[in-house]
């Protein structure tokens, strides 16, 4: 993978190479250590801590448009993605203390990231992280809710007021 700076967006824009593909681009291009006509371009996002990784991908100059993430030490393979478990997880946090609008759950929703469930002690899921600040009328918030890959649906919470 060749990357250049984040854009102003915090996503990193690049491309990937190999030295065959299963679609070959019309053109050949010369990266650092490999002249190919198998490349594409991906567009990359890291999570808050910088552990977990969430893109998209494609073949040639096509726009990138199949999902895949990762962790520091391999490549996951999920059912979910990153951007629908953000929105779930919104819709069930939607209303006081979170926000009472989408817009502002999705403010508070600080990192959504795919991998070992430490809250609930279960398989690998998606953990999404929390923080409302504190304000005049009310302590901040911060807690972690698991959202199941496979239903997108919410796990357990170690959110207030949620059940």
């Amino acid at each position: 993978m060749y990357f250049s700076s984040p854009g102003a967006d915090g996503k990193y824009y690049g491309y990937w190479a190999e030295a065959e593909s299963s679609e070959p681009c019309a053109a050949d291009l010369q990266f650092p250590n490999i002249r190919t006509n198998a490349w594409g371009k991906l567009d990359l996002s890291f999570d808050y801590d910088g552990n977990y990784w969430s893109g998209l991908w494609g073949y040639c100059n096509a726009e990138p448009t199949k999902e895949f993430a990762g962790e520091r030490g391999g490549t996951l393979q999920t059912r979910s993605t990153q951007a629908e478990i953000k929105a779930v997880a919104a819709a069930h946090l939607l209303g006081m203390p979170y926000g009472e609008t989408t817009a502002d759950v999705m403010e508070n929703i600080v990192s959504v990231s795919f991998g070992a469930d430490t809250l609930c002690s279960g398989p690998d899921n998606w953990t999404v992280e929390v923080y409302v600040r504190a304000t005049a009328d009310s302590d901040g918030i911060t807690g972690k809710m698991v959202v199941d890959d496979a239903s997108a649906e919410p796990v357990c919470t170690g959110l207030p007021f949620m059940q």
